[in-house]
């Protein structure tokens, strides 16, 4: 915190924040691990504050606004749920959990967009963001331990627009995951970890730290090379006969891989052209070396 802070109640967790550093100064603010976790109700959109509550059942204390910090929003008590308008949860720390790890819970999009720090999909739960629209996860997230999308065993994101995440993929089911049929755009500013055995459409790398692949991939539409490598280390990345490569490729734009690890391309029956695999080495300097 930058600035001074005054108690208000006999709850330690409970301060006003003169001069904080979340972009709403002079507003209560919930700092700690009590009262910052809302739940929703068995009905309401999710974008209305008045659909939430601090009781598990939804009921209890409304939150005053979707900007504050470390807020954590989990949608429960329901089979399904929806937005009205766009929701931006834009405090930082603040997270969306669809499901509760028992029973099942399917939140869609329609047509507004969401913006969170953190998302994570429960046993049970599933998110579908529906054509059209985009799902932004900025990875600003303050809780330890916590990635920035992490998709329980159990767990479903069905993809059909835009969904750019700033942060870590973990993902971890037993079979492999199928995204859908949208593009997941990886934006972050460090090194961003992708977890699990995953079957991505359109995937775009635009991270000048670059990305880090740490189970088999699948990729059956456009790999976009804009800024940053696809380190496969020891994994295989296979393009599947639909699959193509976008971008420039360069020493900073590259595909490398490690030990036993493979790059896969597969082709039509009677494919008579050629193709260019973007790959090359960082063993000292970085050296773009393409195979055709």
């Amino acid at each position: 915190l930058n600035g001074v802070t005054t108690f208000v109640s006999g709850d330690w967790t409970q301060i006003t924040v003169t001069a904080a550093d979340n972009g709403v100064a002079g507003t209560p603010e919930r700092l700690g691990f009590h009262g910052f976790n809302y739940f929703s109700k068995a009905t309401g959109n999710l974008d209305v504050l008045s659909t939430w509550g601090t009781s598990l059942d939804g009921s209890g204390t409304a939150p005053a606004r979707f900007d504050y910090i470390n807020q954590r929003f989990t949608v429960a008590n329901r089979a399904t749920a929806t937005l009205g308008n766009t929701w931006n949860l834009s405090g930082r720390g603040a997270g969306l959990v669809v499901g509760d790890g028992v029973t099942s819970c399917t939140v869609s999009n329609g047509a507004s967009n969401i913006a969170v720090p953190f998302l994570e999909i429960k046993n049970g739960g599933a998110l579908q963001i529906a054509p059209a629209t985009t799902l932004t996860i900025t990875g600003t997230n303050t809780w330890g331990g916590f990635r920035s999308l992490t998709l329980r065993n159990g767990a479903a994101l069905n993809n059909s627009g835009l969904a750019v995440v700033k942060g870590d993929l973990l993902n971890e089911r037993e079979t492999p995951v199928d995204w859908g049929s949208g593009t997941l755009e990886l934006s972050g500013t460090l090194r961003q970890h992708l977890t699990g055995q995953n079957l991505f459409t359109g995937l775009v790398v635009n991270n000048p730290a670059g990305v880090s692949l740490e189970g088999n991939t699948i990729l059956n539409g456009t790999l976009t090379l804009n800024n940053g490598r696809v380190m496969c280390g020891e994994n295989q990345l296979l393009l599947d006969a639909g699959a193509s490569i976008a971008g420039i490729p360069s020493a900073d734009n590259m595909i490398t891989i490690a030990g036993t690890g493979e790059l896969r391309k597969g082709f039509p029956e009677g494919f008579t052209g050629s193709f260019t695999f973007p790959v090359g080495d960082t063993i000292e300097t970085p050296v773009y070396t393409p195979v055709t």
